[in-house]
């Protein structure tokens, strides 16, 4: 997944620098919403969210 490669206004972010960027917002959403009780947990809310945002919103703006 590091080899996704995003157009955000023109500019390309490769996905692990946006997954740095997004880790802790997705982080303080998904503590918010499940208490999480260790950093596995935390990583699977991120990479569940993670997943869902390109599913809902980044794949839709490529077929565009």
């Amino acid at each position: 997944m590091s080899d996704l490669v995003f157009n955000f206004t023109g500019y390309s972010i490769p996905w692990s620098f946006r997954s740095f960027l997004l880790k802790p917002v997705i982080r303080r959403i998904t503590s918010n919403l499940i208490p999480s009780s260790s950093i596995l947990r935390a990583d699977f809310n991120f990479s569940f969210s993670a997943t869902l945002f390109y599913s809902l919103v980044v794949h839709p703006l490529q077929d565009a």
